[in-house]
């Protein structure tokens, strides 16, 4: 079933793999742009494969398609894990997911495994719960304490927001700054406060990703895109690992850098906004500080900005 999935291009050919560790990437994000990564019939291969490399591994899931020997590769393999969970209980997590309620004690179930597993082997990976909120999101305080009650690391809360612009929403705002009352030494309450801030006016001051020489995705079929907001977009598409021995000769393809300069293709509220508005500053030698931090002042109390993927 493995080999057909990958002969039909639903699955990464793992032996492709080996023309990027030629020349191995700083570290690797193992997300769901293509596809949930746990569902992914070389996952625990693949793990040991980069791990082996000493290449440092995120990996965003939805945690659902776990056992012990995937749990304990995990803790093993990876600095991060963070589970997407957003939600605080069973019927809120069966709505924003689309799934059956039972699925809630699964996942749960699942988290708990992780951190058992990262406490027996004695594991430095950062596990931690993801929280997508929307306009409406009146659970801030119940998922802080949740994730703290299943022992994990940490818990990111980040504006679900696509393409669409929401104005601040100073009531969220303050909710997320009350739940770090929550925080122990060994629990983190984080969040994407540059993104908050920028939801209102996402208004781009750079003609250039620059985040592109920074950032790749590879997919199924060993195509390698622009970033995951264009995964599947020909017009993206600067390669594929089928077509050459190493990966770095399309990295330095001027076809990469064509499409970088076509920003105007790109989703508002774009994971690599924040960056690119410095990095154009520092190009440029102006200074966009104002419009890329977060910081700001709740009920008299300045509040420093939190980064999360």
């Amino acid at each position: 079933i493995r080999q057909e999935m990958v002969r039909h291009g639903a699955a990464l050919d793992l032996e492709l793999l080996d023309k990027i560790l030629q020349s191995p990437p700083d570290n690797v994000i193992i997300s769901g742009t293509t596809g949930e990564p746990l569902l992914y019939p070389y996952i625990n291969e693949l793990l040991l494969k980069l791990h082996n490399k000493n290449i440092p591994i995120t990996l965003l899931t939805n945690g659902l398609n776990m056992d012990s020997e995937l749990a304990g590769n995990i803790v093993k393999c990876c600095t991060t894990v963070r589970i997407s969970l957003d939600a605080a209980d069973e019927a809120a997590y069966a709505e924003s997911h689309g799934v059956k309620a039972a699925c809630w004690k699964k996942v749960t179930d699942h988290i708990v495994m992780l951190v058992n597993e990262k406490r027996l082997n004695r594991s430095k990976c950062g596990i931690g719960i993801g929280y997508l909120t929307d306009t409406e999101s009146d659970e801030i305080e119940k998922a802080a304490r949740l994730a703290l009650d299943l022992g994990v690391d940490f818990i990111d809360f980040r504006p679900f927001q696509k393409d669409r612009v929401y104005p601040i929403n100073k009531a969220l705002l303050k909710k997320i700054s009350e739940s770090r009352i929550f925080e122990t030494k060994d629990f983190k309450i984080n969040s994407s406060h540059q993104k908050y801030h920028t939801v209102k006016s996402i208004e781009r001051t750079y003609d250039f990703c620059h985040c592109a020489y920074f950032y790749t995705i590879l997919d199924a079929n060993g195509d390698l895109y622009l970033c995951c907001n264009r995964v599947g977009d020909a017009a993206a598409k600067y390669g594929s690992l089928k077509d050459t021995e190493n990966w770095e000769t399309c990295l330095k393809s001027g076809l990469k850098k064509r499409q970088a300069s076509d920003v105007k293709q790109c989703p508002l509220g774009c994971r690599l906004h924040t960056y690119n508005i410095i990095l154009d500053g520092m190009v440029n030698n102006v200074d966009y500080s104002g419009l890329a931090y977060a910081e700001y002042t709740l009920n008299n109390e300045e509040a420093s900005a939190w980064e999360c993927i």
